[in-house]
C-alpha cells in the first residue's frame, strides 16, 4: 500500500519563467531543436495526457525505464511497505563526476507527454545531501536536490533530445529531509536551466515535449542519499 498523509510543503522559487510550450504539430521553429516542430523527436510519438491522467511513476503499479549517471547506485527499494526509487552516489567522486544526474522517464509507451494539462508535478522525497559549502553561484546546496524537467527542447540530440548543445534542463531546487515528504512543484516557478543561451529558440517550458523528470546533485557534494516515490503530474 503506499503511504498516505504526507506533508505538502509548497517550494518558493527565485527566477519566475513562463510554462507556455508550442504544439507538437506546429512547424516553426520555436522549440530548440535542430529545424522545424515536425523534425522533434516527440512527433509522433507524443502521449496526451488528460487532467485525470497524472501519474508518472509510483514504482508499484507503474514503473517507466530509469537510470543514473555512472557510478552512481540507483536501486528500486522497499520502503514502509512501498516500492520507492533510491539513489545514492554509490562510487562516484566529484572530481571527475560533476553534477550526477539521475532520470525516471515520463512515459513508458511513448517518448514524450504533453502536459499542457497541467500546472506542475509533485513526488514524495526524502534523504540527504553532504556538500563541502556554497557552489560558483553563491549557493549552498546541503540537503537539496535539483528536480528538473527534460524537454526535447533543450535535451541534447547525443541523449535522444532535439537540442544541438548542452542547454541543461529546467529545474526547481528542493530542499529535503531524512522524512518523507510531499514537494509541490508549479511550472510556473520554474528556474531556467544553467546554459539555456544554448538554445537561443526556447524561451520557455516545453510543457509539450516532456521527456521525464531528472534529478540532479551540484557539483560541491561529498554524498547523496536520496529516494523519491509517487512521482505525478498535478
Amino acid at each position: 500500500m503506499k503511504r498516505k498523509c504526507l506533508p505538502v510543503l509548497p517550494v518558493a522559487m527565485v527566477v519566475l519563467v513562463n510554462s507556455v510550450g508550442c504544439s507538437e504539430t506546429n512547424s516553426s521553429d520555436t522549440d530548440g531543436s535542430d529545424d522545424t516542430g515536425d523534425t522533434s523527436v516527440c512527433a509522433g510519438n507524443t502521449e496526451q495526457r488528460s487532467e485525470d491522467d497524472t501519474l508518472i511513476a509510483d514504482f508499484d503499479v507503474r514503473v517507466t525505464e530509469h537510470w543514473g549517471a555512472d557510478n552512481t547506485l540507483v536501486e528500486l527499494v522497499d520502503d514502509e511497505g512501498s516500492t520507492v526509487f533510491h539513489w545514492n552516489r554509490g562510487d562516484a567522486d566529484s572530481t571527475t563526476l560533476v553534477w550526477p544526474s539521475a532520470m525516471v522517464n515520463s512515459e513508458g509507451t511513448s517518448l514524450c507527454t504533453d502536459a499542457s494539462a497541467f500546472s506542475g508535478i509533485r513526488l514524495d522525497i526524502k534523504g540527504s545531501v553532504s556538500t563541502t559549502g556554497v557552489d560558483y553561484w553563491g549557493v549552498d546546496w546541503t540537503d537539496t536536490v535539483s528536480v528538473g524537467v527534460v524537454a526535447a527542447a533543450t535535451y541534447e540530440v547525443e541523449w535522444g533530445g532535439d537540442a544541438l548543445a548542452n542547454c541543461g534542463n529546467y529545474f526547481w531546487p528542493v530542499p529535503i529531509t531524512s522524512s518523507w515528504q510531499t514537494v509541490e512543484l508549479d511550472f510556473s516557478d520554474i528556474q531556467e536551466p544553467w546554459n539555456l543561451a544554448a538554445c537561443p529558440d526556447v524561451a520557455s517550458l516545453p510543457v509539450d515535449q516532456v521527456m521525464g523528470i531528472a534529478l540532479s546533485i551540484d557539483s560541491t557534494y561529498t554524498d547523496f542519499d536520496v529516494y523519491v516515490d509517487n512521482i505525478a503530474f498535478k
